[in-house]
C-alpha cells in the first residue's frame, strides 16, 4: 500500500527565524544558509539525514 501526505509542512528553526524545508525551495534555503554562514555544514547534513529517515519510515523513499 502506498502512503502519501497531503498538506505536510517542516521548519527549521535557526537564530528565531523559521525557515520552511518541506519543499524544493527549502532545500535551496538551507544551501544558501550554509553559503551565508549561518548554518554550518554539519547541521544541514544532519538536518538532511534526518528527512531522509523519516521519508524512508512513511514508505517515501526507496534505499535506491
Amino acid at each position: 500500500m502506498d502512503k502519501e501526505v497531503y498538506g505536510m509542512n517542516i521548519y527549521i528553526k535557526i537564530n528565531d527565524e523559521l525557515i520552511k524545508i518541506s519543499n524544493e525551495e527549502g532545500f535551496k534555503n538551507i544551501i544558501n544558509l550554509v553559503k551565508n554562514n549561518k548554518l554550518s555544514q554539519i547541521e544541514a547534513n544532519k538536518i538532511f539525514q534526518l528527512l531522509e529517515k523519516g521519508l524512508k519510515e512513511i514508505g517515501g523513499m526507496s534505499d535506491e
